[in-house]
């Protein structure tokens, strides 16, 4: 995830020093990234 922070592909907060994602960005970045596996 950090990883993505730093190259600005989800947004966060920084919060008592925690980082904290909303539930909706991160599901969205799963869905743009899901390749499924080819039927074999």
């Amino acid at each position: 995830m950090q990883d993505y922070r730093n190259l600005g592909r989800i947004p966060y907060i920084k919060l008592g020093g925690k980082v904290l994602y909303r539930e909706e960005d991160i599901e969205e970045l799963l869905r743009s990234n899901y390749h499924p596996r080819p039927p074999e």
